[in-house]
């Protein structure tokens, strides 16, 4: 009975003890768990950030070097400062819930040093973001640590937010999503992406202070909502944009200036509504083929300097042209544009479409009124000319337009002196009739014709339509 006794108590005493180093390692891996094998380490609280850590875990620390996979549990919605620095060889970083990860700063003896958590991790391949992401400044920003020579994609939920070069220098970087509505207001959010190549917010977005500088080799940008769009987004004034190739912006976008300056390869811009543009939105594309407004537009001076091979404008609305909204001039005039309709309600500023020394065709489609200096100056190549309005034209409005072979007025006209201007040194050789409306046009303030002027009265009028006339009448 004694030795059943001891026997009993031996096996307790080793139950205990078994209970015991079970409880221990329990305690231990409760807050974070580590496969050696596979160098995957999970993290399921706070606490759990630092105690895997030789600076807490004095007994059997893991090897930072050892860790190549960390999933961060839901419970844990924060991480700041120090935390997980230094893990180069890590691949995969996985948040399973809402994050908020930010940098620290703290005072010392030697003074202020500022940390950023996955600082060093250069080496990191994805990140997936399970719930929405608070991205602090400069967190995945790898100019001082090193270049990121691994991560191809990223792609943020709805409701992320980013501060200023939060994933700057990531040089392998190729594909950025935005599932929801995204704000990128931070100063180079997303800049110095030589390998980007695709970026698509499937939401409205508002994008400013260069957020994507330096994207040279981008080739897509979709937009699922409207975007605001500010100053010198995607501006490539040194290393010039050589990709991207058609930008399609929905209705209610809006562009601040020189937006997609030197985007050398941009051959399409559409805009679905109704926008107004300001000066250099579309500067300096020297590609630029086709350009689309379906909606109403308003085109302020010099929003497209620079796009000489433009070859088409869809103007869907009334447009408002600015003064020299393309700044063409005789040593730098377009020479693709052949023809140009412009709606019902449509104004043009001065020199609007100067020295579009290919354009052949002008249509307005309503009343119209061209009386800032120069509007169609330099039109060398242009033949028809119909007003399907009343109209009144004075200033220049379509100086040096020789191969003009015909002008219909569809409504009264008002037309002015010196409109066209010819001279002996450069001749008009194309009218031979002009025919308008019934009602009295005034052709010049000197004269006014009524019903068929006779060759006397026409030499009169020779600055208002050629000094070399080839019929004998014009039909009023």
């Amino acid at each position: 009975m004694k030795l059943k006794m001891v026997r009993l108590c031996e096996m307790l005493l080793v139950f205990c003890v078994l209970v015991g180093v079970f409880s221990v390692s329990a305690s231990a891996t409760s807050d974070y768990t580590f496969d050696e094998t596979t160098g995957e380490m999970v993290v399921y609280t706070e606490a759990g950030m630092r105690a895997w850590s030789e600076e807490v875990n004095s007994v059997d620390p893991v090897n930072y070097l050892d860790i190549k996979s960390l999933t961060i549990k839901d419970t844990i919605t924060e991480i700041k400062g120090n935390v997980f620095q230094g893990l180069v060889n890590l691949e995969e970083l996985v948040f399973e819930g809402d994050i908020k990860i930010e940098s620290e700063t703290i005072t010392e003896a030697g003074g202020t040093t500022t940390y950023y958590p996955f600082f060093e991790s250069l080496n990191l391949e994805t990140i997936t973001f399970g719930g929405k992401a608070d991205i602090g400044t400069s967190i995945f920003d790898y100019t001082s640590s090193g270049e990121n020579i691994a991560l191809k994609e990223l792609v943020f939920p709805a409701g992320s937010t980013f501060g200023a070069s939060a994933f700057s220098s990531c040089i392998a970087l190729e594909s950025i999503t935005f599932e929801g509505d995204a704000v990128i207001t931070a100063g180079g959010c997303f800049s110095n992406l030589p390998e980007l190549k695709t970026l698509v917010f499937e939401g409205e977005s508002n994008i400013t202070n260069g957020a994507f500088g330096g994207t040279t080799k981008l080739e897509s940008i979709t937009f699922g909502g409207k975007t605001n769009i500010g100053p010198g987004v995607l501006y490539y004034p040194s290393s010039p944009n050589t990709a991207l190739k058609e930008l399609v912006f929905p209705e209610g976008s809006t562009l601040g200036s020189v937006v997609f300056s030197y985007c050398n390869a941009l051959e399409s811009v559409t805009f679905e509504g109704d926008v107004s543009l300001t000066g250099g939105a579309l500067a300096n594309l020297p590609e630029l083929k086709t350009l689309v407004f379906k909606g109403e537009s308003i085109l302020s001076s010099d929003v497209l300097t620079g796009t000489t091979k433009l070859e088409t404008i869809t103007f869907g609305g009334k447009t408002e042209i600015g003064p020299n909204i393309f700044a063409y001039s005789t040593s730098v005039p377009n020479t693709a544009l052949k023809e140009l309709v412009l709606p019902e309600g449509s104004t043009v500023g001065a020199g609007g479409f100067g020295y579009c020394t290919a354009l052949e065709s002008v249509t307005f489609e309503g009343d119209i009124q061209l009386t800032s200096g120069g509007c169609f100056r330099g039109l060398s190549s242009l033949k028809s000319i119909e007003f399907k309005g009343e109209s009144v034209l004075s200033s220049g409005a379509f100086m040096g337009s020789i191969a003009l072979e015909s002008i219909i007025f569809g409504g009264k006209t008002d037309v002015r002196a010196g409109i066209f201007y010819y001279s002996d040194a450069q001749p008009n050789t194309g009218i031979k009739e002009s025919a308008s409306a019934a009602t009295t046009p005034v052709i010049n303030p000197q004269i006014t014709c009524r019903g068929v002027c006779p060759i006397s009265s026409l030499k009169r009028v020779s600055k208002v339509f050629s000094s070399e006339l080839k019929s004998s009448s014009i039909i009023i």
